[in-house]
């Protein structure tokens, strides 16, 4: 499509996204500020062609990762938060996989399946018939590159048993500990495994005691009783869920034949350096944190010490987020987010192509941060950019789950090198 056409087709959308859409991947890791379902997949049709690299330096649970695989384009993606890093390699990896083989799809699921019975009623036989293997590693190793090795080496630590215990019921707390074992020493694919971390990530909030909200749990409000929840039953309805979620992809989402590759990271922009594994991306498409407005970390509390992270590690993870909400009683908080956002922004930006596209989701000046989306717009008209197309979107709170926030509105901000 001509510039022109491109442009148009970007006006007609409506970015309100009221429906939900057919990817809501939410549905396998809940995670705090996602992408409204539909968005990132109209911005990459509209911006990229097949064989494109799609950028996401804020990848968040992988959204757009996921939208760019199924559009036949790589994608790379990093995060500060562990939790999502590896819930969007989970993803990523199962609709690939899904894209490559249904067989596949289904083994990694089975073998799931399979692990979960086993803590619910023990019988070799389930453990012994486990399907997946090297033929789902083979295939992710070869898309996902180093994703697998990267994600590996955060998990199957030693839990920290102490901090758990003060939210789980001691029987549940037994069945979670019994299935990461059970994970850790199966015979199953080494991304099966993260699969299963990612299972378990996914159903620590709602089988422990604390259910008032997720907030409580961010905020260290630990539950006034201790109830037991099913963990078992609650791993087997996650199964059930995304086989039906990602199934169905097939049936409402029209699948490129080309196959994408991709590449998850966990990067702190503040710190780490970070080299571009493979072709430069043609569109880097994000939406950064926002300042003060969440605690990413924190909202992962429960993941994190099942990573084995103590207090005082999360708390560090908390102070290198960028804006991150407990950070919003210090003076001058919002410039101090809009800088460090700029800052990475240029860096992330030098890794792009000569002819790419930035498409960045900002909160709406209503909300008193425009210090970030006019510094922004300011560095990159330096830095050799012009904003080509802006639009408003209303966020729908029981859709994004931000719903204890004050953001409801963002811009999106579409920025391409000036020519």
């Amino acid at each position: 499509m001509s510039d022109q056409a491109v442009f148009r087709q970007l006006s007609f959308v409506d970015w309100d996204f009221i429906e939900r859409g057919p990817l809501d991947i939410s549905a396998l890791h809940w995670y705090p500020g996602s992408f409204a379902p539909g968005l990132p997949g109209v911005l990459v049709d509209l911006l990229s062609s097949e064989g494109d690299t799609i950028f996401d330096p804020f990848c968040g649970i992988g959204s757009t990762a996921a939208a760019a695989i199924l559009r036949g384009r790589h994608s790379v993606s990093c995060d500060i938060n562990p939790v999502g890093v590896m819930s969007g390699l989970t993803t990523t990896g199962l609709i690939s996989l899904l894209m490559k083989d249904h067989f596949l799809f289904e083994a990694v699921l089975d073998d799931l399946r399979s692990i979960v019975e086993e803590i619910r009623t023990p019988n070799a036989f389930l453990i012994e018939a486990l399907q997946s293997g090297s033929t789902v590693d083979e295939h992710i190793d070869e898309v996902g590159g180093r994703s697998v090795s990267n994600v590996l080496n955060l998990l199957f630590k030693q839990p920290a048993t102490g901090s758990l215990s003060n939210w789980y019921h001691p029987r549940t707390l037994d069945e979670l500990k019994r299935l990461l074992d059970f994970l850790e020493s199966s015979r199953t694919a080494r991304f099966t495994k993260i699969v299963g971390f990612t299972m378990l990530s996914a159903i620590a909030r709602g089988t422990c005691s604390e259910t008032r909200s997720w907030g409580h749990v961010a905020d260290n409000v630990r539950p006034r009783e201790f109830v037991y929840k099913d963990a078992g039953g609650a791993a087997l309805a996650w199964i059930k869920r995304t086989r039906r979620q990602l199934d169905g992809i097939r049936r409402t989402i029209p699948i490129t034949s080309r196959h994408g590759s991709f590449d998850f990271s966990v990067i702190d922009w503040n710190n780490d350096r970070f080299s571009m594994p493979c072709q430069a991306p043609a569109l880097l498409l994000t939406s950064p944190p926002y300042g003060g407005a969440i605690d990413y970390g924190l909202a992962q509390r429960l993941t994190m010490y099942f990573l084995g992270k103590s207090d005082d590690e999360i708390a560090n993870l908390v102070n290198s987020e960028i804006g991150a909400r407990r950070k919003r009683f210090k003076p001058g908080h919002i410039n101090t987010w809009a800088e460090q956002l700029i800052r990475v922004a240029t860096v992330q930006l030098s890794l792009t192509s000569g002819r790419s596209v930035a498409a960045y989701v900002m909160p709406h000046k209503d909300h008193g941060r425009d210090a970030g989306e006019v510094m922004l717009k300011s560095a990159l008209e330096e830095d050799g950019w012009e904003l080509w197309f802006s639009a408003d979107r209303s966020v729908r709170q029981s859709r994004t789950r931000q719903s204890w926030t004050s953001i409801k509105k963002e811009t999106i901000l579409v920025f391409r090198r000036k020519s």
